[in-house]
């Protein structure tokens, strides 16, 4: 098997068990308000203008089948790279994370990520993207070993930080609502091996924000530019 064609194969996997798991528990617990308003950092990656007007149309028309979701706008999508600690508490792991990623960053080309259908993680309906050579799963792999040594003792958790974007990325689409009816898994798991083209990066954003990514709560601390030195 091809090397591209295996790794789009094991993501896909992946995201099958994801979604067999929400089929064995649904519905899942949805998140509480305080949860959402809960302040995060985060190292992003947004796709164009247009693209996110197209996945926001889309989702659109799931949202006037499904009132009940938290849905993302235009102005909310992105591609989540890995979660980070609480930067404000700490500028010394500040200092670590910014050096680490103006340092490593450059080794991660401008990226396209072919975009599957809807699917399911946790609570969270996403779009699922991806990563065809394992580009951006290897730069999480090497954060993970190096970042673990690095930062070792200074009480971050890198390994639940990074979660399971050693394994797939995704857009997250909305945040499911409460007691959710079979209907929509239902529909997610029928729309679930859609092709929605694909997705081009060429830029990585450190930011703060809260976990609905609201555009009035989120700031841009730094943009890395892929595979340049920042």
């Amino acid at each position: 098997m091809h090397i591209i064609d295996s790794c789009v194969t094991l993501q896909a996997q992946y995201f099958e068990k994801l979604l067999q798991e929400a089929q064995a528990n649904w519905p899942p617990l949805a998140y509480t308000t305080s949860q959402l308003d809960k302040q995060c950092f985060a190292l992003i990656m947004r796709p164009s203008e247009e693209s996110r007007e197209l996945l926001a149309e889309r989702l659109r028309l799931v949202a006037e089948r499904f009132t009940d979701n938290i849905y993302y706008g235009e102005k909310n999508l992105h591609l989540t790279v890995f979660g980070l600690p609480n930067l404000d508490s700490s500028p010394l792991v500040h200092r670590h994370f910014d050096r680490y990623l103006s340092s490593h960053v450059c080794a991660v080309k401008p990226v396209t990520l072919p975009l599957g259908g809807l699917s399911i993680v946790g609570n969270t309906l996403v779009f699922k993207a991806f990563d065809p050579i394992g580009n951006l799963l290897q730069f999480n792999k090497s954060a993970l070993i190096e970042l673990t040594e690095e930062l070792y003792g200074d009480g971050v958790d890198i390994t639940k930080m990074i979660g399971l974007h050693t394994e797939i990325f995704w857009l997250t689409a909305a945040r499911i609502g409460a007691n959710q009816p079979r209907e929509f898994l239902d529909y997610v798991v029928e729309h679930t091996n859609e092709s929605l083209g694909a997705l081009s990066f060429d830029t990585m954003e450190l930011i703060k924000t809260d976990h609905l990514f609201r555009p009035e709560n989120t700031t841009v601390i730094k943009a890395y530019t892929l595979g340049e030195l920042n």
